[in-house]
């Protein structure tokens, strides 16, 4: 099973001016039009979160309008910065997806033999910390326990680990323990990925391996008064080989 993650596009609405020195929009045409010549394609494409900067129908159209020439399926993570109602509607999943959680919530597929998991964690759409409720939870460790065979990749916006950027970690996922300890329980999970800081990094948390993705649009930095840097955005294709999984980064 091959998938590719896109992250933080960041879109914004036709004729707006690029934000921070870099494109949002130029950026995800060059990472789609990158994406479409990798073999073997991906066999899905996952988008971990803010699809959009500021949610309005006219942005979610400008980013189905640069994805649409992708060939492969497209599920999408909620992100602080979208709104899921608007979400749901411009981006809809896969006919054989039943979403938790009105409108599009958080929900599970089985792709080439893996089982992905796709977590909610700005229920209230809040621009700060992320957070996982007890009913998800509950949900999550519900469906990793009826389905043991497959190897399970798990997509949450917030980072679950520290980046060692003060700034960005104090609006990481707030309840990543519980998260944790809830993906001991099953072994078969083989790592957690995760957006929000714009920038690639791994730990492990609990037993449990994670994994930030870049972003298409701008990398964020440690200085808080000024964190935009204009170099480093990409996106990641994933290879999962039975209980194997190997990550490549690539450059836009």
């Amino acid at each position: 099973m091959r998938f590719a993650i896109l992250s933080d596009a960041h879109i914004i609405s036709p004729g707006a001016a690029p934000q921070n020195g870099a494109d949002a929009r130029a950026n995800l045409g060059a990472a789609v039009r990158t994406l479409a010549g990798i073999r073997p394609a991906p066999q899905l494409v996952v988008h971990l979160g803010d699809q959009v900067s500021m949610p309005s129908p006219t942005a979610y159209a400008e980013f189905t309008r640069i994805t649409r020439d992708l060939t492969m399926p497209q599920v999408h993570v909620p992100g602080n910065h979208d709104d899921r109602a608007m979400l749901a509607q411009a981006l809809p999943l896969p006919s054989d997806v039943e979403p938790q959680g009105a409108p599009g919530g958080y929900y599970a597929l089985v792709r080439g033999g893996v089982q992905l998991v796709i977590l909610n964690s700005s229920p209230g759409g809040e621009v700060s910390g992320g957070w996982i409720d007890a009913e998800q939870l509950d949900w999550l460790d519900r469906t990793l326990a009826a389905r043991t065979r497959e190897p399970t990749v798990v997509f949450v916006h917030h980072h679950c680990h520290p980046v060692g950027i003060e700034w960005l970690d104090a609006v990481a996922l707030n309840n990543a323990t519980e998260l944790m300890a809830v993906l001991q329980r099953h072994d078969r999970v083989l790592r957690v990925f995760s957006g929000h800081v714009h920038r690639r990094t791994s730990a492990t948390v609990g037993g449990a391996s994670t994994e930030t993705a870049p972003s298409t649009w701008i990398t964020l930095g440690p200085d808080r008064a000024d964190p935009y840097v204009n170099a480093h955005q990409g996106f990641l294709v994933v290879d999962v080989n039975a209980d194997r999984l190997s990550i490549t980064e690539v450059s836009i």
